[in-house]
Formats: C-alpha cells, structure tokens, sequence
C-alpha cells in the first residue's frame, strides 16, 4: 500500500511540473479567427497563419464563410503598416489585405466598406510566387482595427506584419540674432508620439542664408523625449538650424526647421 501510495504521490507531482511547464510555457501565434469577435490581436514582427475564403462584403457573395484570416490590430493615427508572408500554393493574383476601422464589428461587416483594399505584391513580380508583400501609410484613426486576410477559399498563409508610429518634433525658442558668425546657437527639441515614447537619434543640421543644401553638424541620443546641441552659424548673413529624429524600428521620421538667424 505505501509503495501505491509513493507512485500515486509520484504521478501527481510529475503533474503538476507538466502542468507548471505549460503554463509558463510561451504562446505561439494564434491562427486568424473566423469572425472579427474571435480574431486574435496580432503581434508586430512575429508570424501569423491563417485560411482563405472567398466570402467578403461587396464581393458579390452573402455568405459568412471568411475563413480563419481576421485579426485585430492595435494601431494609432499616422501608423505605417507594412507586412510580408508566404502562400500554400502559388497563383493567387488575386489575393489581398483589407483593414477596417475599429467601429465595424461582426453585425456591420456586410454593410461596412474597407479602408485599405490592397492587392499583394508577390516577388518577382508574378503571381506564381508564393511570397508576397502590403503596405499601407498614414492610418487615419486610433483604437482595435480589423485585419482580414482576402485569400482564395482553403488557401493556406502565413504573413508577418510590422507598424512604424508617426512622431513630431518640435523646437524650442532661438534668437532671431547672434553676434558672431562663431557664437553657438542652444538648439532644443522634443520628439512625442501618440503611440507612447519614441526612441533614435537627433541629427542638428544648418545652412547658409536658408537656402541650398543642409550640412548636418551633430548627432546625439533622444534622452527620454528631448534632445539639445549648441551649434554655430558658421556663416555670414544668416543662416537656418534643423533637428531631425533619426528613428529606430517601429517610429517614423520627423524634423522642423527654425526661421532664418540673422547673424551680427
């Protein structure tokens, strides 16, 4: 009996540790779910699979088979979106990505229009390619999107899409005068973003007299949400500072200019 009473304990603890492992076990990807109700949130930069159907608003059909191919997708004004994946077969000239706005759920779909209707690039140009690619710049409005995959009916895919969030930078006051040619200008700047604290580099660049080509004199790092250089003129006449926001993956490029500084 206590031999039986050992594996029994044994077997319960064994149990538990599988149990315990697959809990703390990472996720995978979720397929696409079969409605916008049970669609997975997409996740930037890691795979996603999904199952074609013919089915779709305005596409000459009433049916609501869509296949597994809808996905939320967290996204904010001014978000870049662009995504890359593969195809079971070839041939699908046809296929597309569609995104709606967060307002269209599984009772309006069939009355809702798309935002984004886009054919997918497959490489090299010809549909007998099995990879392909979308994109789609400047989402106009903030909140959980739908991303329904438009694929031939039982076509298998995978894809993997990625979102850059649009920044703005604004400058500080500067002198509308300095006296030398060699006085340096204290030039600040702030990069926000509705999407939360970007991260990059501030590049600081000037040209004579407000026109011709920039020269960019100094890089540094975005501290928090602001960045600060002392530039000189450099030049005669005038001259007109510029700070860039140089951005790493996921932001999106911005810059402002000041007004002409006279010099002397």
């Amino acid at each position: 009996m206590t031999a039986i009473r050992g594996r029994c304990r044994t077997s319960l603890l064994g149990g538990i540790v599988v149990a315990a492992l697959a809990i703390g076990a990472p996720a995978s990807a979720a397929e696409g779910g079969t409605r916008i109700a049970n669609a997975p949130l997409a996740q930037w930069g890691e795979p996603e699979d999904g199952i074609g159907a013919h089915d779709i608003p305005g596409g000459g059909s009433s049916g609501t088979d869509f296949g597994h191919a809808f996905w939320g997708v967290r996204v904010f004004a001014g978000d870049r979106i662009s995504g890359s994946g593969s195809e079971g077969t070839s041939g699908g000239c046809l296929d597309s990505m569609w995104l709606y706005d967060p307002s269209v759920s599984d009772a309006t779909l069939q009355s809702s229009k798309a935002t984004f209707k886009t054919a997918v690039t497959h490489s090299g140009g010809t549909c007998n390619s099995r990879t392909y690619r979308w994109s789609w710049n400047n989402i106009p409005w903030t909140g959980r999107a739908t991303l329904w995959g438009d694929f031939a009916y039982q076509q298998t895919f995978t894809f993997v899409a990625r979102v850059s969030h649009r920044t703005r930078i604004r400058l500080g006051p500067v002198p509308r005068t300095v006296p030398l040619s060699d006085a340096a200008v204290l030039l600040r700047a702030s990069v926000t973003s509705r999407a939360g604290k970007p991260s990059g580099l501030c590049a600081f660049d000037r040209r004579a007299h407000g026109r011709g080509r920039w020269h960019q004199v100094r890089r540094v790092d975005l501290a928090g949400r602001s960045c600060s250089a002392r530039v000189a003129a450099d030049t005669t006449g005038s001259v007109q500072f510029r700070v860039r926001f140089i951005p790493d993956r996921g932001w999106l490029p911005s810059a402002a200019a000041t007004s002409r500084v006279l010099i002397g």
